[in-house]
């Protein structure tokens, strides 16, 4: 499995620039980086982890379809930012998730760090 690993870091140092070069071809990095990972983490017992690279698989390929379209418009879309008034709001959401998560990982898997992963 080493090899897969550093086959996924490889992978995601390239995902990282081509994202700094704003690069349309980070979307397909983006696309395959996950799979590694996903691979890595279910055999690791991190399922959380897994569980979040299933998510970055499906965001980098409605990525790729937003940037494709907005391409084709000629138009870029707009980096924006959190407003602060939502913060509180966002911190009891992930305190939730995280004990969630956690409960989940201890009752139903045999997850060896259950915390750790949350």
């Amino acid at each position: 499995m080493e090899y897969i690993e550093i086959a996924g870091a490889v992978i995601g140092l390239l995902y990282l620039y081509l994202e700094y070069r704003a690069s349309v071809y980070l979307w397909p990095v983006g696309v395959v980086m996950p799979l590694f990972y996903i691979y890595i983490f279910f055999v690791s017992r991190f399922y959380a982890d897994m569980g979040i690279n299933i998510y970055y698989l499906f965001a980098s390929i409605y990525g790729w379809i937003r940037w494709n379209k907005s391409a084709s418009q000629e138009q870029g879309l707009a980096i924006t930012h959190m407003p602060f008034r939502y913060w509180s709001i966002a911190l009891l959401a992930l305190s939730i998730l995280f004990a969630v998560i956690a409960w989940i990982l201890i009752r139903f898997t045999d997850s060896p760090v259950p915390f750790g992963d949350s």
